[in-house]
């Protein structure tokens, strides 16, 4: 059952990614089972203080919530004009990250909510670059 349910978040999660992707045009993520091992390693140790804390491989937080952030994106109609960064959702779309694994981990403290984190490969969202514009 769990791995079912481990499944199920990982289909969840990349469908999410993609779709997102999608509306740029931009080439689909592959779920990597490697980069979820990461991620959800560095969910595991941040259980009991429940602090995001950025890793320095791509590393994705609170994504869900890009809309939240004080960003504007390209819209869909004009993909190739440069978005205002607004980190989280520019990894998303960064053009040649190809690999996303994502974990989810409740904190100890039930109170204080969860985390979402998800690495990418290879990993991007460089400061001053357009994230829609191929780098490698």
């Amino acid at each position: 059952m769990a791995s079912d349910s481990k499944a199920l978040l990982a289909d969840e999660f990349l469908h999410a990614h993609n779709w997102v992707r999608n509306k740029y045009n931009l080439p689909p993520y592959t779920w990597d089972e490697n980069l979820e091992s990461v991620a959800r390693k560095y969910l595991m140790e941040r259980y009991d203080d429940c602090r995001v804390i950025h890793s320095k491989y791509g590393y994705e937080k609170d994504w869900y919530d890009f809309n939240k952030l004080t960003c504007t994106p390209p819209p869909p109609s004009k993909p190739n004009r440069p978005p205002k960064m607004c980190g989280h959702f520019t990894q998303i779309v960064w053009r040649d990250s190809l690999r996303v694994g994502c974990g989810l981990q409740h904190c100890n403290d039930r109170n204080a909510g969860m985390l979402i984190a998800c690495e990418y490969d290879p990993p991007g969202n460089y400061a001053n670059e357009n994230p829609l514009e191929q780098h490698i």
